[in-house]
């Protein structure tokens, strides 16, 4: 009580003089945006629309003082601004939002500490502040801006311990290699069980039947001092040497004969 009197008498007189003047001004406001609101509760009457409807609704006492010569297009409440711009909707989930960000704020302070706690009281004070020119103010966007970053923020860092609480199962890879004759195979993904790939298999050779069914009758030219043979590799000696015989005939170039 004396620090209002010596308020009143000291220099802060003209500032206190001044801010009853704002706040009287603003009662009027705020009347009118009730009555907007006993109207049209569930809803509102649009968004930005406050300004179409100031006359029809302010009370008789303010249209007295001011006449037509002053409007306004904000209560000067952003609560009473959600209410008459989309309702009792609107309004819920910005109630929700506020509580769900106090609600977090004081969680976060209660378990973290040193400089997380010191960095989310920050963000608290800062929002904090928000939360109190805003029952006297518009909600101008860099002001609306810097309340939600906030407001995310204090529920980002004020839930953190919870999240960090909860152990996710690892992720398995649908790829995993290792390498040949290693014991431990080695994954691509950190977490994923390892599975060892077997090395391919060498090609084996086809042996062909020794049957003489099974032999290719394909003409194929031998030569001195190679492996194996087309058509008859993996075979005894003697058939080998009666598939060369039968390969020189059939590859000798044959020579036309008259007859008569």
């Amino acid at each position: 009580m004396v620090g209002l009197v010596a308020a009143r008498l000291g220099p802060f007189a003209a500032v206190a003089d001044q801010l009853t003047t704002s706040l009287e001004t603003r009662l009027g406001k705020w009347e009118t945006a009730l009555r907007m609101a006993g109207d049209h509760p569930l809803v509102g009457l649009g968004l930005n629309d406050f300004a179409d409807y100031f006359h029809a609704y302010r009370p008789q006492w303010l249209a007295t003082e001011d006449g037509l010569e002053r409007t306004t297009d904000t209560p000067h409440n952003v609560p009473l601004d959600m209410l008459t711009s989309g309702g009792v909707l609107l309004l819920t989930a910005y109630v929700v939002l506020v509580v769900v960000t106090a609600w977090a704020l004081a969680r976060g302070l209660r378990r973290l500490d040193g400089q997380q706690r010191l960095l989310l009281g920050g963000m608290g004070g800062a929002w904090g502040a928000y939360q109190l020119q805003s029952y006297v103010s518009i909600d101008v966007p860099p002001l609306a801006v810097l309340h939600y970053t906030l407001a995310g923020l204090i529920i980002a860092f004020g839930l953190a311990p919870v999240w960090r609480g909860c152990r996710c199962a690892p992720r398995r890879s649908r790829r995993s290699w290792s390498w040949p004759g290693s014991r431990r195979g080695r994954s691509r993904s950190r977490g994923a069980p390892t599975r060892r790939l077997r090395p391919p298999a060498r090609p084996r050779p086809t042996v062909a039947s020794t049957s003489p069914r099974a032999i290719s009758t394909r003409p194929c030219r031998w030569r001195p001092g190679s492996r194996a043979i087309r058509a008859g590799a993996g075979r005894s000696s003697a058939s080998a040497a009666r598939q060369r015989r039968r390969s020189r005939r059939s590859t000798r170039p044959c020579r036309a004969s008259r007859v008569g």
